[in-house]
């Protein structure tokens, strides 16, 4: 009919595979403690059990890169930020998250060329960046010193590419 043949021409229009940008911020001394970027507007949590760190992904994908600004200068006189792709496989039971890829940066820090922000670059790695369906997907974040202060505000861009290759 016209109207199935309207909704698979559109499909079939659309790249198999597209960029998706997830924001995230929150406020608090981020330490050397593991935290997980709130995916989902709650606040960042050290315990990966929390049910708002992260997301179903609908669809396969992979992160591309994470973007990280601060309002301090959280260079430090060594500080280096390390990121975390984690997943817990659609059909696994809930547990402790694999880790896909690992990424570790220099802190943000004050400079004039490139002021509090620093990027993380998930693709080239020597882990793998990519997830599947159902899976539950988190980024986690870590500084090898605590350099920041109860007041630092921590903002975040994660950019993935998610594979619409199989919608129906």
């Amino acid at each position: 009919t016209a109207d199935t043949h309207a909704a698979t021409k559109a499909y079939a229009d659309r790249p198999a595979k597209q960029v998706t940008m997830m924001r995230a911020g929150f406020k608090g001394d981020v330490a050397t403690t593991k935290y997980y970027i709130p995916l989902q507007a709650e606040l960042e949590q050290t315990s990966y059990n929390h049910e708002t760190n992260g997301f179903i992904a609908p669809f396969p994908g992979k992160l591309l890169k994470v973007m990280y600004r601060a309002s301090g200068d959280l260079s430090g006189s060594s500080n280096s930020v390390t990121f975390r792709l984690e997943q817990v496989p659609r059909n696994a039971a809930w547990g402790t998250p694999a880790v896909l890829e690992t990424i570790a940066v220099d802190g943000p820090t004050n400079n004039t060329t490139d002021p509090n922000m620093v990027t993380a670059n998930f693709v080239g790695g020597s882990g793998t960046n990519a997830f599947s369906a159902g899976d539950t997907v988190m980024v986690s974040m870590e500084h090898s010193a605590g350099v920041a202060a109860s007041t630092t505000r921590h903002f975040f861009t994660l950019v993935f590419e998610m594979d619409y290759s199989d919608l129906a």
